[in-house]
């Protein structure tokens, strides 16, 4: 198991600043841990946290908070198939008084099955489900996206794809 990780300060400029007001300098923290565990030789777990924090320079009111979660896990049962799944999590908290960005969680669930027929050839099958906290909110004459509350369903996707090599 190996861990690694980063932390940094300093001062940016706020480039999400309200409309109204000149991008202000502000402080800014950014971390990074990451976990990598190769539980057998076929499984591998990653998780990745990763933290953004503006905040005023003046007073240390938070302009926004990102938070970060991703975990992927690999397994390889034989040589030729391959199974991966990607779970990430995405959060940002904003201060509206203070930026343009909106407080919103997104979800996002990754499967992928890749078996290779041969050196040249490959099959691969996925899955993928993103949900998050806005809604469309549909009027007669427009449609508006408006910040919900929990997580919602937005998109799905079912592929099948095959990869073959061509020689001329």
């Amino acid at each position: 198991m190996t861990f690694s990780g980063e932390y940094a300060w300093g001062t940016v400029i706020n480039l999400v600043a309200p409309e109204d007001v000149a991008p202000p300098l502000a402080n800014s923290t950014q971390g990074t841990l990451t976990v990598r565990w190769f539980v057998t030789r076929s499984i591998r777990l990653e998780g990745t946290y990763l933290l953004a924090r503006v905040s005023e320079a003046s007073s240390s009111r938070r302009v926004f908070d990102n938070h970060i979660g991703r975990a992927r896990l690999s397994w390889q049962p034989t040589p030729r198939l391959t199974l991966r799944s990607i779970v990430e999590y995405n959060a940002i908290t904003a201060d509206p008084a203070l930026t343009t960005l909106e407080t919103e969680k997104n979800l996002n669930m990754d499967f992928l099955a890749t078996y290779l027929v041969d050196p040249w050839t490959a099959v691969y099958v996925g899955y993928n489900n993103n949900q998050n906290s806005f809604r469309l909110v549909q009027d007669e004459r427009i449609s508006e996206l408006v910040p919900g509350h929990g997580l919602g369903p937005d998109s799905w996707q079912f592929f099948v794809k095959i990869s073959y090599l061509l020689r001329f």
